[in-house]
């Protein structure tokens, strides 16, 4: 079997699982709410007032259960993006930053959770330099998917 196609495969299989199974909503009252990592920037304030002080009790309980499965997702996509790492590169310098890049990603994915669980359990106190941070964790590590995205797809996928 090609490489190409096996990481190619493997790919797809990441986006149908985003795309399909993955549901970056929670609803709150009446109201449909985006999960925050989903974005690709907010700052504290825009965090508070269109997500933290939307949701209800409920919606807080179902976030927190939404993280559970958060925190073990960047398992899944970090397995997949260093076994594609191997499967496209040849030993070397490429091969190493693609896979450390996939590492740090996973970190602040991690970095993001904590800090979303932290912030959800200080309500309704808001945080606003902390809900800074992690606008900035959600912009790192979207940057960093679009630079390993980038390399995939010039590695021939």
């Amino acid at each position: 079997m090609n490489k190409n196609y096996l990481a190619g495969g493997l790919f797809l299989l990441v986006l149908v699982f985003n795309i399909f199974i993955l549901k970056p909503e929670v609803s709150s009252g009446e109201l449909q709410l985006q999960v925050p990592d989903v974005s690709f920037f907010y700052s504290g304030e825009e965090i508070y007032n269109n997500f933290f002080n939307q949701l209800t009790p409920d919606a807080i309980i179902s976030v927190k259960k939404m993280l559970l499965w958060d925190f073990a997702y960047p398992i899944v996509y970090t397995s997949l993006l260093i076994l594609m790492g191997f499967i496209l590169f040849p030993e070397g310098k490429l091969r190493s930053i693609f896979i450390g890049t996939a590492v740090v990603i996973f970190m602040l994915d991690y970095s993001e959770n904590f800090l979303q669980l932290y912030l959800l359990n200080e309500l309704p106190e808001p945080h606003f330099g902390k809900g800074d941070r992690l606008g900035y964790l959600t912009s790192a590590k979207w940057i960093l998917v679009g630079l390993e995205l980038t390399t995939l797809l010039t590695a021939g996928i």
